[in-house]
């Protein structure tokens, strides 16, 4: 499972604990899932599968660009 981890948030409630994980096939995310869902005390864990991913490129340079420039005043 680590080597699928992307990211764990670590501002959230305390009880909960919210993990992404990317993989490239559903057969990972299903061995991931029930590896997660058999851990003890898990009460539960909720799947959400990304389908479609839009980078907005020229927005994330122009930011990118102005937080550079609004540093080096």
């Amino acid at each position: 499972m680590q080597e699928h981890l992307v990211r764990v948030p670590t501002s959230y409630q305390n009880e909960v604990i919210f993990a992404v994980f990317f993989c490239a096939n559903i057969s990972t995310v299903d061995l991931i899932f029930k590896k997660l869902d058999s851990y003890h005390g898990v009460n539960r864990v909720d799947l959400f599968i990304t389908s479609m991913l839009t980078y907005h490129q020229e927005w994330l340079k122009r930011e990118i660009n102005k937080r550079i420039e609004s540093n080096s005043s």
